[in-house]
């Protein structure tokens, strides 16, 4: 007869019993603060924008560069279709929540433990869910950002392709959900490639818990199946769009864009930046999960279950800051990490409950009360943001900018005149008005910054080289209307002599030292 498990260390189960209601609170405080709020992140706008654009019928990439896939513009529609960043969101909770749901029912699954109750696991596995949704609400880009459903699907497909290497027989649907989100994943955010691809490699080579009766040809042709069905999926996706309407030409474009550095920045310096956030979780979410690993790395043996699981997370983790090094870093990144990170968490309490025995106490009480403390110091945070229903840092609300040209147009006769605004993409997508082939705000500022000298011309889409390309674009190819802020750099283009446009009206912004600018072409 089998001996029951014994039951948790002393205070993994009191982190438990008090973090997990502690986390669910703090939850729901984050929800009613982004769902009640109308600030959001500066790309939404961007994204919004595009969405839009394809109900109209244009195909990213077809008329405008965006330095996303395709894949995003279509999830983006649906927002789009209600005119709503709300339903963004409800979309976001929803890859999160599914993420979360799958950490409950795999994990347990996965790390089939003898010395450790399959309850125990559960319960543990909910912790490491909560935790994972509550921090995914409460770090820089909370719910509203594109990285949360791309981090969700990430996570929900590693769990998936490690399930698939522990079943006996694997099932097709398993294979078809896994490849499916690990291409969403992908389109959503490229990086997530390389930890897709090597916890494919790993749960199909080297499953967690123990050799499988599988030939080894059983075990590529897992492999082979979950890179096909990412792969066609991918590009289902992505390419299938403009396969079906002719566009294959701006397909290959865009793709040739994104593989130019559109944005030089140096990765070292803007992660550095993003440490000096006013969000308090930032530092201590890096620290303890440092900590985990030094726990982990001090007590680390051959044979262990868990340990397994671990080290394949830390694999996938380490692969995709690699990948992000190569690039730029900025502060929503972080949801890239929150899914993997909580399941090396998960994974090192359930290894320090299988060692209980051979494990020195202060390994168990640096994870335990260094959890605690992320935990309250969440719940802490979430209280604040309720109580001071103030929004993260980097977050905006271009209301007042909307009204202030609404205000214009209700004075003048533009109303029905196109316009084209710079820097203000809100306005575009607020008013059902397209950039007419200019480069979207964000895009337009790096030209300005000069980021945009090394881009070779395409003959889809605009790709100004420099601030004076891009203002001889705009003296040429702009609307009636050029509308900015009084802080814009495209206001230098405007002014200056033998200009096509003369200054129309100075508006006031509501709440800002910032006017509204509207340039009409003579």
């Amino acid at each position: 007869m089998t001996e029951p498990a014994p039951d948790l260390p002393r205070p993994i189960v009191l982190l438990v019993r008090w973090g997990s209601p502690a986390l669910m609170v703090s939850l729901l405080m984050r929800l009613w603060v982004i769902f009640a709020s109308g600030n959001y992140d500066w790309d939404m706008d961007h994204e919004m924008y595009f969405g839009q654009r394809l109900l109209g019928g244009d195909l990213i990439w077809t008329k405008e560069f965006h330095d996303k896939l395709p894949f995003v513009q279509m999830l983006f529609s649906v927002p789009a279709a209600f005119d709503s960043i709300q339903a963004w969101r409800i979309l976001s909770l929803f890859s999160v929540t599914l993420g979360a749901a799958l950490i409950v029912i795999l994990v347990p699954r996965i790390l089939h433990i003898p010395n450790v109750a399959y309850s125990d696991v559960r319960r543990l596995s909910l912790f490491a869910a909560l935790l994972y949704a509550s921090l995914t609400a409460s770090l820089p880009g909370d719910l509203t950002h594109i990285n949360p459903m791309a981090g969700a699907f990430a996570l929900s497909a590693t769990l998936l392709m490690l399930w698939a290497g522990q079943m006996p027989v694997t099932r097709i649907r398993v294979i078809f959900a896994a490849g499916l989100l690990a291409a969403a994943a992908i389109s959503i955010r490229p990086y997530l490639l390389a930890p897709l691809v090597l916890t494919a490699l790993l749960g199909c080579f080297a499953p967690i818990s123990g050799p499988h009766p599988r030939r080894l040809s059983e075990r590529l042709a897992l492999f082979g199946c979950l890179g096909v069905v990412t792969l066609v999926s991918g590009l289902v996706l992505n390419l299938l769009p403009y396969a079906l309407s002719g566009h294959m030409a701006a397909f290959w474009a865009g793709l040739s864009m994104l593989a130019q550095d559109i944005n030089p920045q140096y990765f070292g310096d803007t992660f550095l930046d993003s440490l000096n956030l006013s969000n308090p979780l930032v530092i201590p979410f890096w620290a303890i999960s440092l900590a985990g690993i030094a726990v982990f790395a001090t007590g680390v043996r051959r044979g262990s279950i868990s340990a397994r699981f671990i080290l394949m997370i830390l694999i996938a983790q380490c692969s995709l800051f690699a990948f992000v090094a190569q690039k730029h870093w900025w502060p929503h990144y972080l949801n890239f990490f929150t899914g993997y990170s909580c399941l090396m968490m998960l994974g090192i309490l359930v290894w320090l409950a299988e060692r209980r025995v051979r494990f020195p106490v202060t390994g168990m009480l640096v994870m335990s009360l260094g959890l605690a403390g992320l935990v309250a110091l969440a719940t802490l945070w979430s209280a604040r943001s309720l109580i001071r229903f103030t929004p993260a840092k980097h977050t905006y609300h271009p209301g007042p900018v909307i009204d202030a040209f609404q205000t214009y147009r209700e004075a003048s006769d533009a109303a029905s005149i196109p316009f084209l605004s710079p820097s203000q993409i809100a306005l575009h997508w607020n008013l059902k008005e397209p950039r007419h082939g200019f480069p979207h705000a964000a895009n337009t500022e790096h030209i300005n910054r000069g980021w945009w000298a090394d881009v070779p011309p395409n003959k889809v889409f605009a790709t100004p080289e420099s601030p004076e390309a891009y203002c001889a674009f705009l003296q040429m190819q702009a609307p009636r209307l050029v509308v900015d802020i009084s802080t814009s750099p495209v206001l230098p283009c405007l002014e200056q002599e033998g200009s096509r446009y003369r200054l129309d009206a100075n508006v006031p912004i509501a709440g800002r030292s910032a006017t509204l600018v509207v340039f009409r072409r003579m």
